[in-house]
């Protein structure tokens, strides 16, 4: 039994270290569009650092990693920085590891969010595992099956709605100002049409389309790289 709970441990341990760097990469890639769009445009470094949250050392750092390898993609590039940032032996000469002071708070907050939803998930599990031993104990002394139907008071239903109208904006707000970054990434050149199209969630839209929605978001259209 002791061996069955410290190979779950692990698993849970392993599974807790996956998600946690897969989200570190996500938060570095986020970052290098950001610096590279911002490099493209001339923004201070001083300024750049505002935005991001971060120091200027920092956005020279991912420059100086963007201009040893020119034509990767930002997602390889994150994976360099990260390699650089919390691998202890990553085979520089000098410690980067203190840049990690800047991703503290975002996996705080995600760390919290992960535990919510995990209790959450708990919940939900113990509350079917009744559902289901009922079920099976009417079937038992009745031989009818019965189905649950949760219901909602109309407050709270039309606050759910209110909710869910809300976030469908603030998504759709987002993603226009991710698509209008990656288009004038395109543009100046610092992405090739498939990474943009990634980004976009949209990988197999026509190249035509994807024209027309650079030539939006630039006002002055977008030339095929």
């Amino acid at each position: 039994m002791s061996e069955n709970k410290t190979g779950i441990r692990r698993m849970t341990e392993y599974r807790y270290s996956l998600e946690r760097n897969n989200f570190i990469l996500a938060v570095l890639t986020a970052r290098v569009l950001v610096i590279l769009y911002a490099d493209g445009v001339g923004e201070p470094d001083s300024q750049t650092g505002i935005i991001e949250r971060i120091s200027p050392q920092y956005v020279n750092l991912v420059r100086s990693v963007r201009n040893r390898f020119p034509n990767d993609p930002p997602e390889e590039l994150a994976q360099e920085l990260y390699n650089m940032i919390y691998i202890e032996d990553n085979g520089y000469k000098r410690d980067f590891s203190h840049f990690r002071s800047f991703d503290e708070d975002v996996l705080n907050t995600w760390h919290e969010l992960r535990e919510k939803q995990e209790r959450l998930f708990s919940e939900r599990v113990a509350v079917d595992s009744i559902l289901a031993d009922a079920q099976h104990a009417y079937y038992s002394i009745y031989g009818k099956d019965i189905v649950w139907h949760e219901v909602n008071e109309k407050s709270e239903q039309k606050k759910q709605e209110t909710e869910s109208g809300e976030e469908i904006i603030d998504e759709f707000q987002e993603r226009l100002t991710r698509e209008k970054l990656l288009c004038q990434m395109y543009k100046n050149g610092d992405i090739n049409e498939r990474t943009a199209l990634e980004y976009m969630g949209d990988p197999h839209l026509a190249h035509g389309a994807f024209l027309k929605i650079v030539e939006m978001h630039t006002e002055s259209g977008g030339e095929e790289q």
